[in-house]
């Protein structure tokens, strides 16, 4: 990673920091947030040991791949609308710079050819009670490293493609993006629901204790998944939701 190409190719000033290997690029920035880090500053790192994904899970993260998270101020927006934000914008980078269709999986996972690329995990830094900023976390698949077997037929990476990025060039788009959009929140969300590939499509998931399906018909402004059941429709914030097959 070139930093000084990254810095120059910037819209923001802030701090960014490289590291060749890190636990977690989420959980060292935040610990910089709450030293008093800026908006904008932003962590990368070539492997992480003990990457995060959603509802505690690992997110695998070897040599190769992208692991970028950033500090913004949170501006009022909801924890759904940062997600989806930063889902939009790394699908419109991946697509600018590789020239394959990226899709998106409610609510965090990046999607190619029916397989998980990436994902985005967002968490927060309370100060006074309150959501003051917070950590977005994109990991991409963009490496060589052969996937563990649990993995191998749903996960995907952009060498299989032949797709080769220049890192510094991805990571600048996707601080410049959500930098940009920000403030815009939630004009990404027409973006969010041409990509989606749940809507439409009959869905499986877990709903107060219980598994439940219904048809996915729309994500809200706030990210918010909206599924027709029998009893009814259910706004789901957060959770697994799988395709059913036929």
């Amino acid at each position: 990673m070139d930093l000084n190409l990254l810095r120059s190719l910037l819209k923001y000033p802030a701090p960014v920091q490289y590291l060749d290997q890190v636990p977690s690029t989420n959980t060292h920035l935040l610990t910089l947030a709450r030293e008093g880090a800026p908006a904008g500053t932003a962590v990368l790192a070539g492997q992480q040991s003990a990457g995060k994904g959603l509802r505690g899970r690992s997110f695998f993260s070897p040599s190769g791949g992208l692991y970028l998270s950033l500090l913004v101020e949170s501006q009022g927006a909801s924890p759904g609308q940062l997600t989806t934000l930063a889902a939009v914008v790394a699908a419109q980078s991946l697509e600018a710079l590789s020239g394959l269709a990226i899709q998106i999986k409610w609510v965090n996972d990046l999607m190619l050819r029916g397989r998980k690329l990436g994902g985005i995990l967002c968490e927060g830094v309370i100060r006074g009670g309150r959501l003051h900023q917070t950590v977005i976390g994109i990991g991409l698949n963009l490496g060589g490293a052969a996937f563990p077997q649990e993995l191998a037929a749903s996960a995907i990476s952009l060498t299989e493609y032949k797709q080769p990025l220049t890192l510094e060039r991805l990571a600048a788009s996707l601080i410049n993006g959500i930098m940009d959009a920000l403030p815009q929140v939630p004009a990404h969300m027409v973006d969010y629901r041409a990509r989606c590939v749940n809507l439409g499509q009959q869905v499986r998931f877990e709903y107060q204790g219980q598994e439940r399906s219904g048809i996915a018909l729309d994500v809200d402004d706030q990210g918010a998944l909206l599924v027709r059941t029998d009893q009814g429709v259910l706004r789901l914030l957060a959770g697994d939701v799988s395709l059913i097959r036929d």
